[in-house]
């Protein structure tokens, strides 16, 4: 929680506060790895991502958190083979659709990006639909279609708009009117490092 507000420095402490408590326990290294993505560290997420892996290979969350971590530090080939792991496991999965179309937008790649978009439109049973899709038009560059889903995640309370105000993935938006404006309607303008 204290992330979502900015306090990344005060979360990630508590975290490897949790982790010295609970050595053997996955899910503690898993958040100090997403609370440094949050917080733009993604070297560190990087290390604290493998370390829950070392502990429980078959953790998902901390699978698509090395996926993310890899393609911030630009090491696209890695990303890839990593998600394709992640593809064989559920290939229609919309998390794992979601990561796709991060991961080839980011990497220029498009159409695929575009391709992957038109799957995750076609999935209309799944709340986390309309949050999954703003993260593919974020990187996609399609600001204002990025803003629509993302203000159909809030008015449909979808737990991932909870981050908005510090989540990497939407930083192309963050100069945007609108943008700020979702943020004061949630009540986060105010989160230190939300606007840039």
């Amino acid at each position: 929680f204290l992330s979502k507000l900015g306090r990344h420095s005060e979360a990630i402490r508590q975290t490897q506060r949790a982790v010295e408590l609970r050595p053997g326990d996955t899910e503690p290294r898993n958040e100090l790895g997403w609370l440094n993505l949050n917080a733009r560290q993604f070297a560190d997420a990087l290390v604290h991502f493998d370390s829950a892996l070392e502990l429980d290979p078959n953790f998902r969350g901390a699978k698509f958190g090395r996926v993310d971590a890899l393609a911030m530090l630009g090491r696209d080939k890695d990303a890839r083979i990593e998600l394709e792991r992640l593809q064989r496991e559920a290939p229609m999965d919309i998390g794992v659709l979601e990561e796709l179309g991060f991961i080839h937008a980011r990497a220029g790649r498009l159409d695929e990006a575009r391709q992957v978009l038109a799957k995750v439109n076609a999935i209309t049973d799944d709340f986390r639909r309309p949050f999954s899709a703003a993260v593919v038009l974020a990187n996609l560059g399609e600001s204002d279609r990025a803003l629509k889903e993302l203000e159909q995640s809030f008015e449909d309370r979808q737990p991932g708009i909870l981050s908005l105000a510090v989540n990497y993935r939407f930083d192309s938006l963050r100069s945007r009117p609108r943008f700020t404006a979702l943020l004061k309607r949630m009540n986060l303008n105010s989160v230190p490092g939300a606007i840039r």
